[in-house]
């Protein structure tokens, strides 16, 4: 099983042991599925600049799927099977004008990091 973010633990009540193996997964993942977000969030995520965003599930080579923000597209121009690349982006100012990230996708035509 695993786990993205990573844990230190299993979180699958049936795990038939305590242990995790932390393992390093690629960067640069296929879109499988998207969704656009119109409503605005609520309070805690909420801020004074709101749009809609796109939602999408990325692929990656070692099988695994994972949800995030996807970023630096118009929503127009997302398509099913293009490449995204795992990224760190800004999502809100928390109460005391701290920035708060997430993890989220941005088009591989922007430029790939290194792995």
């Amino acid at each position: 099983m695993t786990y993205f973010p990573s844990s230190t633990t299993c979180r699958n009540p049936a795990c038939g042991s305590d242990t995790v193996e932390s393992t390093q997964l690629s960067l640069v993942g296929t879109l499988y599925s998207y969704t656009v977000q119109h409503y605005q969030p609520p309070p805690l995520f909420r801020n004074d600049d709101w749009q809609p965003y796109a939602i999408g599930v990325v692929e990656f080579p070692e099988k695994v799927r994972v949800m995030g923000m996807l970023s630096g597209i118009a929503l127009d121009d997302i398509a099913i099977g293009e490449r995204y690349v795992l990224a760190l982006s800004d999502l809100v100012k928390d109460a005391d004008g701290k920035q708060v990230h997430t993890h989220a996708f941005t088009p591989e035509s922007q430029g790939t990091p290194s792995e």
